[in-house]
């Protein structure tokens, strides 16, 4: 099953979150990796009732906001935390890992 380690920080820390893992993943398991800008750079679509608003900015003004994320392929809930365990911050900076199961679409 494929899940999506979301990693979240506090804006008020500098940008660069990526470290790579403390070990690296069998053959296959990372899918993919990347960071994000920051939300002040986003744009965000509002499709509801009515007409679609799009707005300046991130879904949700908060402190921690989504910086990157990492995509794998492992056999269970237990394995993907395991893996979101060997994230590395930066020296004295926190982070938040959202772990979260991926479904594919019906083709």
């Amino acid at each position: 099953m494929r899940y999506l380690l979301l990693v979240h920080k506090s804006e008020d820390q500098a940008w660069e979150w990526w470290r790579p893992m403390a070990a690296p993943s069998p053959p296959g398991m990372l899918r993919d990796v990347g960071t994000l800008c920051p939300s002040s750079s986003a744009t965000t679509l509002h499709l509801g009732k009515g007409r679609p608003v799009l707005i300046d900015g991130p879904f949700a003004e908060l402190t921690e906001q989504p910086a990157g994320y990492y995509l794998l392929d492992c056999d269970d809930l237990d394995q993907a935390i395991a893996w979101a365990g060997r994230i590395r911050p930066a020296k004295d900076h926190e982070l938040w890992v959202e772990i979260r199961p991926v479904e594919a679409l019906p083709s």
